[in-house]
């Protein structure tokens, strides 16, 4: 029977349908968990990517554990984007709690865009974020718009997000939070470990937590979340090619050829793989490199460095090999990336680095030419580049030290900063938090350790709050570093639903405290009868006499303490170590 011939018109329409309906349906990534939050919104925010956000009040099961206080843009532009318009300010600690149904590794994104109000001058404020006991950001504050991204593996049914104001003067804010699952395949276990002269196997990767830094389409143009499955961002490398010697850009209309078990969309989509930067192999006089990107980065770190590579500039296979330094180490030689594909052209493939930045202040990514090369065949390529920051074995991922002091004491002295009433159990948890590992160098972990909190509490007399702690309590280490690091791991950590303040014991604080965490006791004190004052003022005394009684048997300095502001970030020479107080009503 004779075949119908279907009109060119009519065929082209066809073809395009088919690819649209091709792109929707690799488009269509479900995370389990996808959180997405317009942080003080009074309604959801709609975005040119498809996504809704919505607001951060009123959901259920509810997301946001302390309200802060919810600011607006009055007049914002037409074209300002919609989660910008809206924020949530912090002037105490306070978190966000999200539910988790799939346990594994999730991205976090933290949305931070400074705008002025009457009351607000958002790119004043300085504060701290955690994130599942990770240290996201420290001593954080920005004047322009900025998005930070991070991947993290949850064990539990549960995250919690922690904003935490830097100082007693300042705030932390925030305009809108992503919580999504991340792709099973999009973090892998292992990488090459780079060093000096060996190139081993790094193992636990995806156990890290990381932070994102640069995320870069080599050769080609900006690649913008609506033509990317998990909506991200990719730049150009332009601003980041520092050599290229005879390079080009090379380009492909084809068909991209993704492998089963091999990279896929999640990991990088199309317009990743289908431009690459390549070159025929002239190297630079002087070096072995004929590609080189250089990206800024903090020193102290290890960083993951993922390279994507597809071959669409090679005419037949088993024509590309070449070799992939890190900050002129030598990274992988004579990279056979037909080997890699399983003999595929046009098919993506990516690896992934690790290396540690110890001294520079730069990450330097070049390509060069090997030796079982061809002249005649193209001697290096690139498609896409990613790097991370790995946390560090503290479990932060940003460098700056937090305040200490410099004390002998070795007890502790905690409150809960917002002036709640604190539960026995709180107490109990954090006799119990000893036992944290101490995630040093030495990887040595704590033993449990005599403490003593008994008549070390100062409880409520008067008032609605009679008979209940005032959240004031003493726990005696035997060593001043057993001290110093619980104060390190227990400052600003929730406790049944309230942060700490963990202080070492001393009479500035004492009084520091009396005037600062007046919020609490102001208002179940005020106009009362003076048996009742000179009752607290007892208390008051029985504790500074625990502290004479330290400081004669030799447990606690005579001397005041100081502020180690050689820890302290530039401009912050003067934070008070007492709590806060929040003003959300």
């Amino acid at each position: 029977m004779a075949s119908r011939r279907i009109p060119g018109d009519l065929a082209t329409g066809l073809l395009l349908l088919f690819s649209l309906i091709s792109t929707l349906s690799a488009a269509r990534f479900s995370p389990p968990d996808n959180h997405l939050i317009a942080c003080g919104a009074s309604s959801a925010a709609d975005l040119d990517d498809g996504r809704a956000f919505l607001p951060d009040s009123g959901l259920s099961p509810p997301v946001l554990r302390s309200h802060g206080r919810q600011i607006s843009l009055s007049n914002p532009s037409p074209d300002a984007a919609p989660l910008h318009r809206n924020a949530r300010v912090f002037a105490c600690p306070s978190s966000y709690e999200f539910e988790i149904k799939n346990t594994g590794i999730h991205r976090i994104r933290l949305h931070f865009y400074p705008f002025s109000t009457p009351e607000y001058d958002l790119s004043s404020a300085r504060f701290h974020v955690l994130a599942s006991d990770i240290t996201l950001l420290s001593y954080f504050g920005t004047s322009s718009p900025v998005m930070k991204e991070y991947f993290i593996n949850l064990n539990e049914g549960k995250l919690v997000i922690s904003f935490s104001p830097a100082d007693r003067s300042s705030f932390a804010f925030v305009n809108a939070i992503e919580v999504m699952s991340a792709p099973k395949d999009l973090i892998l276990d292992a990488g090459r470990l780079v060093k000096p002269d060996e190139i081993t196997e790094f193992h636990g990767l995806s156990k890290q937590a990381l932070e994102t830094l640069y995320r870069v389409n080599i050769g080609g143009p900006k690649v913008t979340p609506f033509n990317d499955t998990l909506w991200r961002t990719w730049v150009s490398d332009v601003e980041f090619l520092k050599l290229s010697s005879a390079s080009k850009v090379v380009t492909y209309s084809g068909r991209i050829k993704y492998r089963k078990y091999g990279a896929s969309r999640e990991v990088a989509p199309d317009n990743v793989y289908n431009t690459a930067r390549a070159t025929s192999g002239a190297t630079v006089p002087g070096s072995n490199y004929s590609m080189t990107w250089e990206f800024p980065v903090s020193s102290g770190y290890k960083y993951l460095v993922r390279m994507h590579f597809c071959d669409i500039a090679s005419l037949a296979l088993n024509q590309l090999y070449f070799n992939v330094y890190l900050n002129g180490y030598l990274a992988y030689r004579d990279f056979d990336l037909s080997d890699s594909t399983g003999q595929m052209l046009a098919s993506p493939y990516y690896v992934d680095f690790v290396v540690d930045v110890d001294v520079l202040e730069h990450l330097s990514i070049s390509i060069g030419p090997s030796n079982l090369s061809n002249p005649s065949w193209i001697r290096g390529l690139l498609n896409g580049l990613e790097i991370m920051k790995i946390n560090n074995t503290m479990g932060s991922l940003d460098g700056k030290s937090p305040v200490i002091l410099s004390e002998e004491a070795s007890e502790l002295f905690f409150v809960n900063t917002c002036g709640f009433g604190f539960m026995s159990l709180s107490v109990i948890a954090f006799m119990l938090f000893v036992r944290w590992r101490s995630e040093s160098r030495s990887l040595m972990t704590w033993s449990r350790l005599p403490v003593d909190v008994s008549n070390d509490f100062l409880w409520h007399t008067r008032g609605p709050k009679r008979g209940e702690p005032r959240g004031y309590a003493f726990i005696q280490y035997s060593a001043k570093e057993e001290a110093l690091l619980a104060k390190s791991k227990m400052n600003g950590r929730f406790v049944s639903g309230r942060p700490l303040v963990v202080r070492l014991a001393s009479e500035k604080h004492l009084g520091d405290l009396e005037s600062k965490f007046s919020c609490a006791e102001t208002k179940d004190n005020d106009a009362r009868s003076t048996p009742g004052q000179m009752n607290r003022n007892a208390k008051i005394a029985a504790i500074r006499t625990k502290l004479k009684s330290l400081e004669e048997q030799g447990g606690c300095a005579t001397k005041k303490p100081r502020l180690l502001t050689n820890s302290l970030p530039p401009g912050n020479k003067d934070h008070s170590l007492t709590g806060y107080q929040e003003s959300d009503r």
